[in-house]
């Protein structure tokens, strides 16, 4: 499942939350845009796009989203972190 899937599994997220990290993440939770570039996109400013990203991961981070959802806390970890996952060969 991709983490775009995953988040449209997820109701607590709203619609600009889930399109924020599914431009800002690959399926492995690596960063494949700037908020820059995710700003000129959507239409938003980069503070904004940084905002929407945190209010969501920190969603994600809630105790009853991790146990329902197992398979994010990788990606949440590492979020929450600051680093990048290491990929699997």
């Amino acid at each position: 499942m991709s983490l775009t899937e995953m988040l449209k599994s997820i109701s607590i997220l709203t619609e600009r939350e889930r399109c924020v990290l599914s431009l800002r993440y690959d399926e492995h939770g690596n960063k494949i845009r700037t908020l820059a570039r995710i700003a000129l996109e959507i239409g938003m400013s980069p503070e904004r796009i940084r905002m929407n990203e945190w209010r969501a991961i920190r969603k994600l981070r809630l105790p009853l989203i991790r146990r329902d959802h197992p398979e994010l806390a990788e990606f949440i970890n590492y979020r929450a972190l600051g680093k990048q996952p290491e990929r699997s060969a």
